[in-house]
């Protein structure tokens, strides 16, 4: 039976937000993609229907009971490490990175399920060990260890931007379940001093892309040409813009994968 309660304490100005914004980001596609001769489904219609779907899913999942997702969340992290094994094993290669699963009419991506599955998990420890007074570094192997396979594998893809939010998810969420200040203080010690040794773990190319997200004018015609338009896009179009698919840079195709990458720099 439909629990009425659903809809009094249901977070309307949440969603309506998320509507507007997503209405937002399809027009936004919409003016990126106007240009392109398409033989099938244009993006941002496919972008229309994906998002009807997810709130579908959504108003589905309102009538699901959350805390049952605990009882199920170690099933969902086996089953997840099990598709990044797969994805380095079997998955499929795509511009030197080896990141999805071919399931026919999609692709599988296993390191954006890893997000999820991150977030149930770690809910999962911290709601059975809470500690009123914060967590002590000795009362962190379990979500730290929990946290290092995922980001391996992810690396090994290789995917260091994704490998890096999965234990920034963890350590967001650690931060609201409570840290002790020696505890905080020891993780921001020991976060710098693996920073800095991390930098001579990198390849070549990871360095030269940190090195030009910095200074992109250090190779303007080469590997920060991308960068650079993308700030002559942002900077063009001043504080209102151009207006809706006057976008010179992104129209001119100064812009590359500009309903992905730089689909900001479209928007601005």
């Amino acid at each position: 039976m439909f629990d009425r309660r659903l809809v009094t304490n249901f977070d309307w100005v949440l969603l309506i937000t998320v509507c507007l914004l997503t209405g937002v980001g399809i027009l936004n596609l919409y003016s990126a993609t106007a240009g392109w001769t398409v033989y099938s489904t244009p993006i941002y219609l496919k972008q229309t229907l994906w998002f009807g779907g997810g709130v579908f899913l959504a108003l589905l999942i309102c009538c699901f009971d959350y805390r049952h997702l605990e009882h199920y969340s170690l099933y969902a992290y086996v089953l997840m490490l099990g598709m990044l094994l797969f994805v380095l094993v079997l998955g499929k290669t795509s511009m030197g990175a080896t990141r999805w699963i071919h399931l026919g009419a999609f692709n599988l991506q296993p390191s954006e399920v890893a997000k999820l599955v991150i977030i149930v998990s770690l809910a999962r420890i911290f709601g059975r060990t809470a500690q009123p007074l914060g967590y002590r570094l000795r009362d962190l192997w379990t979500p730290a260890g929990l946290l290092l396979l995922p980001f391996l594998l992810i690396v090994k893809q290789p995917d260091l931007g994704t490998a890096l939010l999965v234990v920034f998810i963890g350590a967001s969420m650690l931060l609201f379940a409570g840290l002790q200040r020696k505890t905080l203080l020891a993780l921001g010690v020991a976060g710098f001093v693996t920073a800095g040794c991390g930098w001579f773990m990198l390849h070549d190319y990871q360095k030269a892309r940190i090195r030009i997200f910095l200074n992109p004018e250090t190779d303007p015609l080469g590997s920060g040409y991308h960068i650079i338009q993308s700030k002559i896009a942002v900077g063009s179009g001043g504080f209102l813009g151009k207006g809706f698919m006057a976008g010179t840079q992104s129209h001119l195709s100064f812009l590359p994968e500009r309903h992905t990458d730089f689909a900001f720099s479209v928007f601005a």
